[in-house]
């Protein structure tokens, strides 16, 4: 199978790191703020929803392969693209001074990513043939929107440091139930036992069985 190239996810992906680079660059003397870090992990969790997209599902599922067998390549390659920016992001942020818990954040990202994957292949097993379309968008507006109520609401959502063991317990929790989810959501459909309705009138299904009324 070809390998497919999400290229909402790469875009974003190169927007998340060259706006952070961009930043640095700008403003070397100073920290990229938080909600900029915040902001491309959100980005990035965005662009993830795109790697499940199958635009000729139609014709692929129809395929003896596998749905794993399918996937994987794009999704794989998908992931490595997105670690390879944060890990842009993260290299531009450990030569900040103070620097920041880069190791908080990368957990808040992993979290991020595994939602986003996760909604997609729910969107994907309820016959979205490009469910990125769909959660691309949610995962930025509850993303930008939680970003902007936290300090309207007096409370942290977002990993900000070290500091705070119960926030990376709290994203290590919703990493680890998004990753299940996707597992279940992702279930091959030819992989579950297929049910014969019992028959009504209690005959058996052999012939053989069946008696002549007449001998």
């Amino acid at each position: 199978m070809l390998l497919q190239t999400p290229w909402p996810m790469v875009l974003l992906a190169v927007m998340s790191a060259g706006l952070v680079a961009l930043l640095s660059i700008a403003r070397p003397s100073s920290a990229v703020p938080l909600f900029v870090v915040h902001l491309a992990a959100v980005a990035l969790a965005s662009g993830a929803a795109y790697l499940l997209d199958d635009a000729a599902i139609a014709v692929t599922a129809a395929t003896p392969q596998r749905l794993w067998r399918r996937r994987a390549p794009t999704l794989f390659a998908g992931l490595a693209v997105v670690g390879a920016a944060w890990t842009v992001i993260v290299v531009l942020l450990n030569q900040q001074s103070p620097t920041p818990s880069t190791s908080a954040l990368t957990i808040e990202v992993a979290a991020l990513v595994s939602v986003a994957v996760a909604a997609a292949a729910v969107a994907a097993r309820r016959g979205e043939p490009e469910p990125g379309n769909l959660v691309a968008p949610a995962i930025v507006l509850l993303g930008v929107g939680a970003l902007i109520a936290q300090p309207a609401l007096n409370i942290t959502l977002f990993m900000s440091g070290p500091g705070d063991p119960h926030r990376r317990v709290w994203w290590v929790g919703i990493a680890v139930a998004a990753t299940i989810v996707l597992l279940i959501a992702s279930r091959d459909p030819a992989t579950r036992p297929s049910r014969r309705p019992a028959d009504p009138r209690g005959l058996s299904k052999r012939p053989s069985d069946r008696r002549d009324p007449l001998g």
